[in-house]
């Protein structure tokens, strides 16, 4: 009976140790985990631009801490290629960092503004970083390039 105390009581005290770092882990997931789904949603940004030969944009709310993808076509009375869902222009994916991340992880403000385009090529209209970061003060950055090219560093 007093092995079995000791046991649950070791076990116990490796529990308390272990929580903690299991939380920093955890934001540190969270964080890399939205780093790369927002390389993937710009990767379908440019993959959409190019099997549609229109626009595709991603515009940044970073004050509502969302992303939204969409097709810059010019449908239903939408203007083409002016950088705003406009008309009927489809909605490809809309993710909302905060809910989609338990509130751990907040988008920055991208360096070139709010909204970044690709044409029918898979051209990137501006380079620029998008920075995300972390409760925990660790940060992810994503590098476009003019070519397309879409990198993930950490910070």
């Amino acid at each position: 009976m007093v092995e079995i105390l000791a046991v649950m009581a070791i076990i116990g005290v490796l529990c308390a140790v272990a929580t903690p770092n299991m939380s920093a882990m955890l934001k540190s997931y969270r964080l890399k985990s939205a780093a790369y789904d927002l390389a993937s949603a710009l990767q379908l940004a440019k993959m959409t631009a190019i099997a549609q030969n229109a626009n595709s944009v991603v515009f940044f709310d970073v004050e509502n801490q969302t992303y939204t993808l969409f097709s810059d076509n010019g449908a239903g009375g939408g203007t083409a290629n002016d950088n705003t869902q406009s008309g009927n222009e489809p909605t490809i994916k809309t993710v909302n960092v905060g809910s989609e991340y338990s509130q751990s992880v907040v988008l920055g403000t991208p360096s070139f503004g709010s909204t970044v385009s690709y044409n029918s090529q898979g051209m990137c209209s501006t380079g620029g970083t998008i920075p995300l970061q972390n409760t925990a003060g660790q940060g992810y950055q994503i590098v476009l390039t003019l070519g397309g090219g879409i990198k993930v560093n950490r910070m």
